[in-house]
């Protein structure tokens, strides 16, 4: 039995591996229902390393918006609509709204880069809360452990902080050749495709 709770979800049906193919089926079905105006829409992680090295495995798709927010319930509505299709693809669409430094550290973490861990790093997502359960056994995530957590509208929270849980993997994986740095803009990349 496998159930997973993560902010308005709770799904039964474990996702699959992402393929090219179920992605772009996603991004055209989720580019049609919402306007991301001028943000920009950077694909990350384990699936853009995938895309390049199809033999590359990863479980979900990192995204990350960036860009100046200018309504929050229509930024609720783009990262709610990008999971929801997502679980209906079979696909779990890990998505965030990040500030510039946050967005500053990722890339330099990738070239090796210092990053200074006193500035501002915040992102927006419509959860801080997971709750998994698989093989009789159930793993919780509680964000407000690690970074101040603010509701900004309801079911839309502020993460404040820096995320050395996620800095120590990425530095981990790009020291062990797992990952080589990449990531896209979606919106320059798909633009044809689309």
């Amino acid at each position: 039995m496998f159930k997973f709770k993560i902010g308005d979800f709770n799904i039964t049906q474990k996702w699959k591996e992402p393929t090219h193919t179920t992605f772009m089926e996603w991004y055209r079905e989720w580019m049609s229902l919402v306007d991301v105006g001028n943000l920009t829409i950077n694909l990350v992680g384990g699936f853009s390393q995938k895309m390049l090295n199809p033999l590359h495995q990863t479980r979900d798709v990192d995204i990350i918006l960036t860009g100046e927010v200018v309504d929050y319930v229509n930024l609720k509505k783009i990262l709610n609509t990008a999971m929801e299709l997502g679980f209906k693809h079979k696909l779990f669409i890990d998505i965030s709204w990040v500030n510039t430094n946050v967005w500053n550290q990722h890339k330099a973490v990738r070239i090796g880069d210092e990053v200074d861990k006193t500035m501002e790093f915040s992102r927006i997502r419509t959860f801080y809360k997971t709750e998994k359960y698989e093989n009789g056994k159930t793993s919780k995530v509680d964000f407000s452990d690690y970074f101040e957590v603010v509701e900004l509208i309801e079911g839309l929270y502020q993460l404040n902080g820096y995320d050395s849980t996620t800095t120590d993997k990425v530095i981990k994986r790009m020291g062990s050749d797992i990952y080589k740095g990449i990531y896209m803009e979606l919106n320059y990349v798909t633009k044809e495709i689309l």
